[in-house]
């Protein structure tokens, strides 16, 4: 049975975004400046679904009404805060170079445990239980990107990214409180008190549930955490090829400092129940996801480099020793333990050279006279 009553009185309690600019930063340098901005929001009355004909005593208790089974009531007890300090310093384009660098000290709580509309209480007996980090809480994160204008235009430009982690919850695994749902929490925890600082105890708790199902101990050191650090260099170069036609050649690295991030996602999740010998690892498929986009890039950007190597006279193949010896270098990498790190990283050196010798063709002028590929670049024209 299920009983409904309509609710209106949801509150947005408070919302207090004190913001504070300073621009310019430095007296008579207009080019750098200073944002900083604080953001308080309280959200309030937020309706949630509760059992309000629960067992008395946990699983084998009896209900005040027991005809009935569950009998789920929408009442306006949900809330949830936002706290954040957010900074701000950026300097724009002056003598050929820019940047901004950003960070941002956050804090979300409250109880709705579900990112839809109406969430349901866990325990409740226990209303509290659902009292903690919401799902989105992560703390710090620091965003700083910045570019230059090197000698021959060419653009370098990259982007450094730092996130903290998201927390999570410990489930039981078995139904505690006889309302039919595997949702219960670890006793001893509360939601989402994992990868919070606190994470020695919180499994200690896991530990001395799994102990009363005869379960060996598990470490703390295999719960994985989702801080991301990520930086993404990109160099690029506008060949103009006539009067009306300019190519724009661009060389990309993503993920510079080969970290993996692990990620929640709608393609990952955490193990969370309990009762799993691999509680607290991270499951994700996001970085094959993102090496089949990087793959299919790939086709027009060798597209434009090959027709770039037949306007100076040269064959396309002159792409397939790079091309080769990039493929090679995570190999060489994967192999450390067998070959020496010096030479993966020589490897890696003179593939770099390598590059860098085919950026110097691609940014020379291109054949005045027609060659084997065709006419001349600078022969046409899209004058009538």
């Amino acid at each position: 049975m299920h009983a409904d009553r309509e609710v209106h009185d949801l509150r947005h309690a408070e919302i207090d975004p004190d913001r504070g600019e300073h621009e310019p930063l430095v007296p008579g340098n207009a080019a750098l400046a200073l944002h900083v901005d604080g953001v308080y929001n309280k959200m309030t009355k937020v309706p949630m679904a509760i059992d309000i004909n629960p067992r008395s005593g946990g699983a084998t208790g009896n209900r005040a009404l027991p005809q009935f089974g569950r009998v789920l009531q929408t009442q306006s007890i949900g809330w949830a805060d936002y706290k954040a300090l957010l900074l701000r310093l950026e300097r724009r384009l002056d003598h050929n170079y820019m940047y901004t660098v950003s960070y941002t000290l956050a804090s979300t709580n409250g109880n709705v445990s579900s990112s839809s509309f109406l969430s349901t209480v866990t325990d409740s007996a226990h209303i509290d239980y659902d009292e903690g980090p919401n799902n989105s809480d992560r703390r710090q994160a620091l965003v700083a990107s910045g570019s230059v204008l090197l000698p021959f235009e060419i653009n370098l430009g990259a982007v450094f990214t730092a996130r903290s982690t998201l927390p999570f919850s410990a489930i039981a695994g078995v139904d505690l409180n006889g309302d039919a749902n595997i949702t219960d929490y670890v006793p001893g925890t509360t939601r989402n008190v994992f990868n919070r600082g606190n994470n020695d105890a919180m499994m200690a708790a896991v530990n001395a549930y799994r102990a009363t199902r005869g379960l060996a101990a598990l470490p703390v050191s295999q719960i994985d955490t989702n801080e991301f650090y990520g930086l993404d260099v990109r160099a690029s170069k506008s060949v103009r090829l006539t009067s009306g036609r300019r190519v724009e050649l661009i060389a990309q690295v993503f993920n510079l400092l080969n970290r993996t991030n692990l990620l929640f996602n709608v393609n990952s999740s955490i193990i969370t129940n309990a009762l799993a010998s691999l509680v607290g690892l991270l499951l994700g498929f996001g970085p094959a996801l993102a090496g089949i986009i990087g793959l299919l890039l790939i086709i027009p950007q060798l597209s434009v480099a090959v027709r770039r190597l037949h306007d100076l006279g040269k064959s396309g193949r002159e792409l397939v020793v790079p091309c080769a010896m990039l493929l090679a270098v995570p190999l060489a990498f994967a192999f450390r333990g067998i070959l020496p790190k010096i030479v993966a990283l020589g490897f890696l050196g003179i593939t770099l050279l390598v590059f860098a010798n085919l950026l110097t063709l691609f940014i020379k002028k291109g054949s005045t006279i027609p060659n084997r590929y065709g006419a001349a670049p600078t022969a046409f024209s899209f004058a009538s």
